[in-house]
């Protein structure tokens, strides 16, 4: 086996996604990572976008949608009451025909008159309602009239689909330009294309006018009326009409996950986003060693919180590319938890030694002293803040400040060259070895030390987990210590607690 290639770890993190979306993990961070060129906001902006281009557009010799040939993957598991998969493409493409063969409703209305008869009297309800009012002379009349009128049921479905997906293609060019998004996604709504002068010639449609004349609105009742309807058209507006709502409501099924996350504009492209996508996949490797946690959304961009939650003791924090602290929409507010700095101190050779006396460690003592040297002066490598790959804690959030039961420092390398994994395991152990609490976590002992590790030998800590994941499950011959677990790609990591 060798490492993962682009396009297979975005179907195997597709797959994830489709599987944790559904249970309320956030990917409003890991958005902002692998489209940092987007101009979108969070998950449901982004599936309503999707929700814009789902479908296939109908040729012109394709005049119904028994021509088409559609299958649910295409319209995001988006079907109608009969199974037919509905994408919001097809139905523009669709559109022009069925809007002409419209015809007004006949509307049938009971209509009380005093001395003057327009129609066919009701005699029933003439003289239940002279029975009513007291009209003993016999001066009013129950009319009944016919008026054809577009004001149907229906038809509001249909206008309130229309003006919701022009909503959205007015915060779709406000996004994007249209001709170069990646890879044209969204070249079928460009201002000349066939979908948009189908798509504005509906609002020119004289039955569609007269509707948008007065307020349009549909109720539930409504909808669920609609969605039965005979009609095609009237079916697949309520259908996607329901589909749009849905987004906006969160309830997402895992297909619309994992198309949604082979979309290009969101897969990161394979010169710039392939390791994203590693860490990604381990992150959710990673949960799925947990036993049905319940997850929330975390819709704060301010940092990378993936995914958050409870038992009955802890709370869980799933960071990916993390510095440290986090901001709550709640009382909490900012929470600095964890700093991870790495600064490399100027003390004599001579102070590093210390008392060593075997000549192998003085030397490897003496190495480290001007690797550490050279990348600071020459590198700043000693500058500023790291960021873990994955930072997983499990805390005790009823103490003030909250305790730290346990944390996790994961590694992610997507390589199989030696020095490249190499490099890694040293960045690992100095996360582990330089790990301090932030002023709103403590330990659950006492100590004197502003370090998580108890002491140099950090792997012994009682609360530090640590794992390295890298490209080749074949590159792992052997077990790391009992702290540090080393995981190829296709290996299934432990729990990263041994819960």
């Amino acid at each position: 086996m060798s490492k993962p290639d682009h396009e297979e770890l975005v179907n195997a993190t597709a797959d994830h996604l489709g599987a944790y979306i559904g249970q309320g993990v956030s990917i409003d961070p890991v958005i902002e990572n692998l489209a940092p060129e987007t101009n979108i906001s969070n998950l449901t902006e982004l599936l309503e976008y999707r929700f814009l281009i789902s479908g296939t557009p109908a040729t012109e010799n394709q005049r119904t949608r028994d021509d088409l040939s559609l299958d649910r993957t295409q319209t995001g598991g988006i079907t109608d009451a009969t199974g037919a998969p509905v994408g919001v493409l097809d139905f523009i493409s669709l559109l022009e025909p069925r809007l002409r063969a419209i015809e007004p409703a006949i509307e049938k209305e009971l209509t009380i008159t005093k001395g003057e008869v327009d129609g066919p009297i009701d005699w029933n309800q003439t003289i239940k309602h002279r029975q009513r009012s007291g009209d003993q002379v016999g001066h009013t009349y129950a009319v009944r009239s016919q008026n054809r009128t577009v004001q149907t049921t229906q038809n509001r479905v249909l206008i309130r689909l229309l003006q919701t997906l022009e909503t959205l293609l007015r915060q779709l060019e406000a996004a994007f330009d249209l001709q170069s998004a990646p890879n044209a996604m969204f070249s079928e709504w460009s201002p000349k294309s066939p979908i948009r002068r189908t798509f504005q010639a509906a609002f020119e449609n004289p039955h569609v006018t007269e509707v948008i004349r007065s307020p349009v609105s549909v109720s539930e009742r409504d909808l669920q009326e609609v969605l039965t309807d005979r009609r095609p058209l009237y079916r697949e507006a309520a259908t996607l009409l329901r589909a749009v709502q849905d987004i906006r409501e969160g309830e997402i099924t895992d297909q619309q996950a994992r198309d949604l996350f082979r979309m290009k504009l969101f897969a990161p492209s394979p010169e710039d986003g392939t390791s994203d996508l590693f860490e990604l996949y381990w992150i959710f490797q990673l949960l799925d060693q947990f036993e049905t946690p319940q997850f929330n959304h975390i819709r704060d961009p301010r940092d990378q919180l993936i995914a958050n939650w409870e038992t009955e003791s802890s709370q869980y924090l799933l960071f990916n590319d993390w510095k440290g602290e986090h901001h709550w929409n709640d009382e909490r507010e900012y929470q600095k938890y964890l700093e991870l700095k790495l600064d490399i101190p100027d003390i004599p050779l001579e102070k590093w030694l210390g008392d060593a006396t075997d000549e192998f460690v003085r030397r490897y003592i003496g190495i480290a002293h001007k690797k550490y040297e050279i990348f600071e002066t020459v590198f700043e490598y000693g500058q500023g803040r790291k960021r873990p790959d994955i930072v997983l804690l499990k805390i005790d959030p009823s103490t003030s400040p909250s305790t730290l039961q346990k944390i996790f420092i994961g590694e992610v390398k997507h390589t199989t060259t030696t020095a490249s994994i190499q490099g890694g395991v040293q960045q690992l152990l100095e996360y582990g070895a330089h790990a301090k609490l932030g002023p709103h976590l403590q330990l659950p002992r006492d100590t004197d030390s502003e370090y998580i590790a108890a002491s140099e030998d950090f792997l012994a800590t009682p609360e530090l987990e640590m794992g390295y994941f890298i490209g080749d499950a074949g590159d792992v011959r052997g077990t790391g210590p009992d702290s540090l677990q080393i995981c190829g790609y296709g290996d299934t990591p432990s729990h990263p607690f041994d819960e």
